[in-house]
């Protein structure tokens, strides 16, 4: 990543305390109803999406978000820390693996959106603002979304949005996605994957494909981990 100022350095490590905390909550309100179901979610994508809806807000509003993503500084050192953060996490060339994080803003083009809205979410959050006509063409405008989010997650994320996400009351649509790929430092050979027991979390075994690999790997032991 490219080098920046420690006041930057300081915004960028208040955003991830703030993303951290709003992280915790969120898997505290989802995991209370998953029951035995597997969790799987990116809070970071979640905080950046809500993030670049806070931006448009005020007053009432504002503050509830605010508390909600636990933002505490004031709004220039937030969009800098937030700008900075996006740009670390772009991987660097020559790294051995690929992360990207793509955000957008699709807006119907009938209306009308604070210039300083939309160029903020540009400058700050790396994703263009969007006009699409959901009155007219909802269903168009739905295909356009999915195949932007498509492309931008190498095809992984397809049709994010359902046939009934987007109808022609749709106003303001964002999208947040990321996608990563990346090389294990110590690869695992195909031809030591075998079928074993796993034990599922109710005693249940199952048999699956295991990978498996023998090597000496370091690891920290600390009181309270």
């Amino acid at each position: 990543p490219a080098q920046v100022s420690p006041a930057t350095q300081a915004n960028v490590t208040a955003v991830v305390n703030s993303n951290s905390q709003f992280a915790l909550g969120l898997y505290k309100q989802i995991n209370a109803t998953a029951g035995a179901d597997n969790i799987f979610l990116s809070p970071y994508s979640v905080s950046t999406a809500l993030a670049m809806t806070y931006a448009g807000s005020r007053n009432k509003t504002q503050k509830q978000m605010a508390d909600v993503l636990h933002f505490n500084s004031p709004d220039a050192s937030l969009l800098d820390g937030l700008a900075a953060l996006l740009g670390q996490t772009r991987a660097a060339a020559g790294k051995n693996y690929k992360l990207d994080v793509a955000n957008a803003v699709w807006g119907e083009k009938s209306k009308h959106f604070d210039p300083a809205y939309t160029g903020m979410i540009d400058k700050y959050y790396g994703g263009g603002f969007n006009a699409i006509d959901f009155i007219n063409d909802a269903e168009v405008s739905r295909q356009k979304i999915n195949q932007s989010v498509a492309d931008s997650t190498e095809g992984k994320i397809q049709n994010l949005l359902g046939s009934k996400d987007v109808t022609k009351l749709t106003r303001l649509v964002l999208t947040s996605a990321i996608y990563f790929m990346g090389n294990w430092e110590s690869p695992f050979k195909t031809q030591d994957t075998v079928d074993a027991p796993f034990t599922l979390r109710g005693g249940n075994k199952v048999t699956v494909p295991l990978m498996e690999q023998v090597g000496h790997f370091p690891f920290v032991k600390q009181a309270g981990l």
